[in-house]
């Protein structure tokens, strides 16, 4: 469901005649809406009674039944439903924050590469408009076949340049955008966002030892936008400052120059719709981790890739930008079935971290977590002696459709499919590989219920650039992972979910 895009979720069921006549949406305990409901089912349009939309998350439906024979008994049901406006879906529109094509002492040179995703049936055309500080744009026309993934060096049209990326195509597409340098043993990738917003929150950020952290402001409209970030530290200090981001320009915040040697979330509000992406380097720029920021919390949020072993730290980072405490329960999902939980405070305004590998060491698991007020949650991993690092916003809720634009298993690549099953059911799931040039590799997978799942992509594909499509009968998580230079580096990236 995505509140003010029309109604998106219809609930159906076959019910007697005059037997239902209410359906309560409930978080937790409360109702926060009911809708008049009839035999057959009814829509819900993501909004509360009083017409607000509601914060992402999982919501339960409580169908409330009474039979009109009372010699038959109708059961009232209930089951849950999501609501995600956080993740795009694939769009005739998108934008891409971060990107680098330049060069510096220590990092080396920065490659940036866009990978578009069509995941129709009919071949698309696709505008892409490169964004520099102060203004200056270029842009360049493609072809994109049917069921196919298509890539684009940005170095080649703007080398040595700071650029966002706007992509306009004439059919729903899934754009990432993945960065290496140091020598291509470094690297970070992420999905872009389907429309810019005048609200975005990271959860992750740290400016102590040798990690840098950048905000990435992009401002694809017509007029200048005057932004306020409020950062949210763990100790519940916050800071407040105000910039001015030009029209269809690109505007960056080194957060270290601000509150050095802090665990830091932000909260970003501006006067006109941006977009904005969070950059985190270390080893003096020889690694780093990105990811797009979130646009609303929730009182959920999944995340299917996660790993303790062979020296692999991972961190589960949650912001909680209320003003009172959050109680937070997380989920650690085993490849066997296996759930460990643990239970938190988090306090208002700030931001708290969650060392998962000492917790949990040795270890494939997901996470889920739950929370009574809306927060956000991202997960940071790495590995090497800290040789790099990934970085990904989790989903505010499973869906039963999935795109991943990048994928590679050429030159050293390693690509892996982590699933999610977040359901005690076991889940039917069908993965489709789509090859430059439109050519396809369909596969078959059962997922465990309440278990992570995990598809070596090499063992299909075998050396080659791809996309992937995920369905499911029972609603999963679905990100991608990728490793090369004998695993010095690597990225990793939520999907983008397909109604």
């Amino acid at each position: 469901c995505r509140p003010g895009s029309g109604p998106s979720i219809r609930v159906s069921y076959r019910a007697p005649e005059g037997s239902v006549r209410s359906a309560l949406i409930m978080a937790g305990g409360q109702v926060i809406r009911r809708i008049a409901a009839g035999s057959r089912g009814f829509t819900w349009d993501g909004r509360d009674e009083r017409g607000n939309p509601v914060a992402d998350g999982t919501f339960t439906v409580h169908i409330e039944a009474r039979a009109s024979d009372k010699t038959s008994m109708t059961p009232s049901v209930a089951l849950p439903v999501g609501v995600n406006t956080n993740l795009p879906t694939p769009s005739t529109t998108w934008y891409l924050a971060e990107g680098y094509t330049g060069s510096n002492p220590s990092g080396g040179d920065f490659e940036t590469w866009l990978l578009i995703q069509n995941p129709s049936d009919q071949a698309a055309q696709a505008k892409v408009t490169f964004m520099q500080p102060g203004g200056a744009n270029s842009t360049r026309d493609y072809t994109l076949a049917p069921r196919s993934r298509f890539t684009v060096s940005v170095d080649q049209i703007l080398p040595a340049s700071e650029v966002s990326i706007m992509v306009e195509a004439s059919a729903p597409v899934v754009a990432e955008r993945a960065m290496y340098w140091n020598g291509r043993k470094a690297g970070h990738a992420s999905i872009g966002t389907d429309s810019p917003s005048t609200t975005w929150y990271l959860a992750e950020g740290y400016t102590g030892g040798n990690f840098d952290e950048w905000i990435l402001v992009q401002n694809p409209g017509e007029t200048e936008a005057t932004i306020n970030v409020q950062f949210q530290t763990s100790n519940r200090q916050t800071l407040d400052r105000g910039y001015r981001v030009g029209p269809r320009s690109r505007f960056t915040i080194h957060v270290d120059d601000l509150l050095p040697d802090h665990e830091v979330s932000a909260l970003i509000t501006s006067d006109r719709p941006v977009v904005v992406e969070r950059a985190q380097y270390l080893n003096d720029m020889r690694s780093g981790t990105c990811s797009i920021g979130a646009r609303s919390p929730s009182r959920s949020w999944y995340f299917a890739e996660g790993y303790t072993d062979q020296g692999f730290e991972e961190w589960l980072l949650v912001q909680n930008p209320q003003d009172r405490t959050a109680r937070v329960r997380v989920a650690f999902m085993m490849r066997d079935g296996t759930v460990t939980a643990r239970s938190y405070g988090v306090a208002g305004r700030s931001r708290f971290t969650i060392p998962v590998h000492q917790l949990l060491p040795g270890r494939e698991l997901s996470i889920r977590v739950e929370s009574d007020l809306p927060v956000v949650a991202e997960r940071a991993m790495y590995w090497g002696g800290r040789s790099d690092g990934h970085a990904s916003l989790g989903t505010p809720a499973p869906e039963y459709a999935w795109c991943l634009a990048e994928g590679y298993t050429d030159q050293g690549f390693e690509t892996w499919i982590l699933l999610q099953n977040p359901n005690p059911r076991p889940a039917a799931t069908t993965v489709t590989f789509m090859l430059p040039g439109g050519r396809t590799l369909q596969r078959e997978y059962a997922v465990g219920g309440l278990s992570r799942f995990t598809i070596n992509a090499a063992e299909v594909v075998g050396n080659t650039e791809f996309s992937v499509k995920v369905v499911s009968s029972q609603p999963l998580v679905a990100e991608r992972a990728m490793y090369w230079n004998g695993r010095s580096g690597g990225h990793c990236s939520i999907g983008v979910i397909e109604r």
